[in-house]
């Protein structure tokens, strides 16, 4: 589901992820073609272009929510205003193992080469402003640190981009190896 409107922020439809029509054709270079999207904005010009985008693009099927953001308001749909989802390491770990590699794991520290939750990415909070522009938004994504600042931070810059779903790492790299769970050390992903 995807939010081509310059307004996500103050609501949308649950799950959907924040891609506005002026820079829809740079985000679409990161989403896989092997899926269907639902477009919508607040108005019928703006959806209609962001659908025919997607389109010229080559993606297949599309769909355009006919009515848009209101058409779903007024049927009494839920909406959603953008934030991140704590999870514990347990949560975490569970939903890593039940989805594989669906969910994008990114470490935001610069201790990342001393320890990191086995397949993370790094990507430290320095540039991670630059490399979210790169990111498939369509995907989940956990952000984790070694201190609640730096995770709350990360995750918050991810939902600020537009992402959706985000899952921040409560207690941290800590949580995650006081549980037990796989670490690796060193080699950057």
């Amino acid at each position: 589901v995807v939010d081509v409107s310059p307004i996500w922020a103050q609501g949308h439809i649950p799950g959907a992820v924040s891609m506005p029509v002026a820079t829809l054709e740079e985000e679409l270079a990161y989403l896989g073609r092997d899926r269907e999207y639902l477009i919508y904005c607040h108005s019928d010009s703006a959806s209609i272009q962001g659908a025919e985008t997607f389109v010229a693009n080559g993606f297949s099927p599309i769909f355009r929510l006919q009515g848009n953001y209101r058409a779903w308001t007024t049927a009494g749909y839920p909406v959603e205003m953008p934030g991140y989802m704590n999870v514990t390491a347990n949560q975490a770990k569970n939903a890593i193992d039940a989805t594989g590699s669906r969910i994008v794991i990114v470490d935001v520290s610069s201790m990342y080469l001393e320890g990191h939750i086995e397949g993370a990415v790094n990507m430290p909070l320095a540039t991670l402003g630059d490399e979210l522009k790169t990111m498939d938004k369509s995907r989940s994504y956990l952000i984790y640190c070694h201190t609640d600042a730096a995770s709350v931070s990360g995750a918050q810059a991810f939902v600020d981009a537009g992402f959706n779903p985000v899952h921040r790492l409560e207690g941290n790299y800590a949580a995650w190896t006081d549980a037990g769970y796989p670490v690796a050390v060193g080699k950057e992903i």
